[in-house]
């Protein structure tokens, strides 16, 4: 029990941090999956508000519980800075995850600070900053009670405009690099979607990566933005979402007691991102430090990038090395298996053929029995039986 949760990473967590054990988890490219894949925004932040709010707790769960793999296991001791560096990622997904709203917002406005042209750059920054603001007051409206009428063409609605806002802070920063002089934010830019070239190229996937790009980008800022805040507005709903589960199985004695529990956390974690946004945005417009708050955030994102670049190579040199290990181990080819094997072949075939005679009497039985009537006495196809 883990407080309800169950995630799978609570339970390949609880397996990698097994007492006095060393067990890993491997990645397998041919493993094949099925799923319902949402039609309709609705359906995508009904599953979203489920699985980031999974996500966000199984994280905080394994950096909470992170000791077990420092000190309770077996594990070598590459492995176990390894699994360090996995929890720095976990910490800045968590981070980023929490502070979402205020980095959309210092990205959008720090590109417009930066287009050579002051007066357009203010005027479009005014216009994206009141689109943005207004949008996420009307989610927190929408998302205090979503029976509210419309609600979905606000979701909608919400959407379209994070996009646009998104799309004229990305032309105003690709403009502004052309006109001006390139430096260091471009590469910081470059180096991400290089990697997801590179990478994409070795396991040939890279036309599947080019005709999902420019929706990927587009619905960016509404899996960063409105996903997340959508989520935690709803953190009280412990529905399954998609799956047409809609009340909690079990002990209902306290429901009344247990709903007022998760209202009231409701409202301490949407209180708590909404204040913390609101100061990081207010400290940041203040003091101006976009560059110095984008320039550690861009070196972490360019690091992790990196770094998934280099295990998407080692994986692939990996599977070459192992595939020209198995080729030159594998003998010619035979089709003689002694024969013993052939004996074998003969009483199954053997069997085989006995089992489909029996089947097709059967069958004939079967034939029989339904042709016959109810009344007495029996027809002449079912006086033999």
């Amino acid at each position: 029990e883990h407080g309800g949760l169950a995630e799978d990473r609570i339970l390949c967590f609880e397996l990698v941090s097994m007492q006095d054990r060393a067990y890993s988890l491997r990645y397998c490219k041919n493993a094949k999956a099925v799923t319902d894949v949402p039609d309709t925004l609705d359906t995508l932040i009904k599953q979203r508000r489920r699985w980031n709010n999974g996500a966000f707790f199984a994280k905080l769960h394994a950096l909470q519980n992170f000791h077990k793999i420092v000190y309770g296991t077996s594990h070598s001791s590459i492995a176990r800075a390894i699994f360090l560096f996995q929890a720095f990622l976990m910490v800045v997904e968590v981070t980023v995850g929490w502070f979402s709203i205020a980095l959309f917002y210092m990205l959008s406005t720090f590109a417009f600070q930066h287009f050579p042209y002051s007066d357009v750059g203010a005027a479009l920054s005014t216009v994206v900053e009141i689109a943005f603001i207004g949008c996420v007051m009307l989610q927190l409206i929408v998302g205090h009670d979503s029976t509210l009428p419309q609600v979905r063409r606000a979701h909608l609605m919400i959407s379209w405009v994070y996009g646009f806002c998104f799309l004229c802070s990305v032309v105003t920063f690709l403009v502004g690099q052309v006109l001006g002089k390139p430096d260091l934010l471009t590469a910081f830019v470059a180096v991400p979607v290089g990697s997801i070239v590179i990478s994409s190229l070795m396991h040939n996937r890279l036309l599947t990566i080019l005709s999902v790009a420019p929706v990927y980008f587009a619905m960016l800022p509404t899996y960063m933005v409105l996903f997340q805040l959508h989520a935690f507005c709803h953190i009280h709903d412990v529905s399954w979402g998609t799956k047409g589960v809609i009340t909690v199985h079990g002990n209902t004695e306290n429901k009344e007691a247990t709903m007022m529990r998760l209202l009231s956390f409701r409202l301490h974690i949407v209180f708590g991102l909404v204040f913390t946004n609101t100061v990081a945005v207010v400290t940041v417009r203040h003091f101006a430090l976009h560059a110095h708050i984008l320039l550690p955030f861009m070196s972490t994102v360019v690091l992790v990038y990196a770094v998934r670049l280099i295990g998407s190579i080692a994986y692939v040199i990996t599977t070459w090395i192992h595939a020209l290990l198995d080729q030159a181990s594998l003998s010619p080819a035979s089709y003689d298996f002694g024969a013993k094997y052939n004996e074998v072949r003969v009483a199954l075939a053997r069997a085989s053929a006995e089992d489909l005679k029996r089947c097709q009497k059967i069958e004939a039985m079967q034939a029989r029995i339904s042709c016959c009537c109810a009344a007495a006495p029996p027809c002449a196809c079912c006086a033999g039986l």
